[in-house]
């Protein structure tokens, strides 16, 4: 009897070592995690209005962060998160997503079912949700991407949770103002940063990159991050 229970034991081994739908995932190794902070402008503290602060340049500038989208990407909102602030904000989040969608045909966002989720977690979905961030940050994006294949397989950003925020529908305002409300952060401005992330961009820190909308500071009542420059333009181009 001990010499079958022997024999036994070594074969279920050998199937656990050679049986694929047993065994981990054959990528499982080469999934990482990056993640992007966004931080107010420096020598803005948290109580201060922000500046009108309108775009004055369209410089070339982008950077790649290493991965691209495979194609249709769905992305889920908790709605339940939102602060009540935001007016509309199933259009905000739309819009967000529909300006980079428009650059190229090779990635299409579709908004699936509303998310339940509470934060960033490898969950087999890609969220937009309120929740918590780190001191000082507006939003965070995490991306989860397959270090061989340079695809995003997983992203989530998260949106301060404690912060002012509001939306200002860029078409209804007067062009020259290109502002919004001054005392919160707009979901579409910020939010349309983030998902550059989602595409494939990294974020720039050098003055003369600050009217593009990848330049990694944000400020209140900023809007000009709603519509892609240059050099985001060309980094999507570059990647797609």
């Amino acid at each position: 009897m001990r010499k079958v229970l022997t024999l036994i034991l070594v074969a279920v081994t050998v199937l656990l070592m050679v049986s694929p739908a047993l065994a981990d995932p054959p990528d499982k190794d080469n999934i990482k995690l990056r993640t992007f902070v966004h931080y107010p402008k420096p020598g803005k503290p948290a109580p201060t209005p922000g500046t009108c602060d309108v775009s004055s340049s369209d410089p070339a500038t982008y950077g790649l962060t290493g991965w691209r989208l495979p194609g249709t990407f769905t992305y889920r909102v908790n709605y339940g998160t939102i602060p009540g602030t935001v007016k509309d904000p199933q259009a905000a989040i739309y819009k967000s997503f529909a300006t980079w969608d428009a650059t190229t045909g090779a990635v299409e966002f579709a908004e699936g079912a509303p998310s339940s989720a509470r934060g960033y977690k490898r969950d087999g979905q890609n969220v937009v949700v309120w929740g918590s961030v780190p001191s000082g940050a507006i939003a965070v994006t995490y991306t989860w991407y397959n270090s061989v294949t340079r695809q995003a397989v997983e992203v989530d950003t998260v949106m301060g949770a404690r912060l002012p925020w509001a939306y200002t529908d860029p078409e209804g305002i007067n062009p020259d103002a290109k502002c919004g409300d001054l005392y919160a952060y707009d979901v579409q401005d910020i939010l349309t940063h983030e998902v550059g992330h989602w595409m494939g961009l990294s974020d720039l820190y050098n003055s003369g990159d600050q009217d593009l909308t990848m330049y990694g500071y944000g400020e209140k009542g900023e809007l000009k991050k709603d519509t892609l420059g240059n050099g985001d333009l060309l980094g999507t181009d570059a990647l797609y």
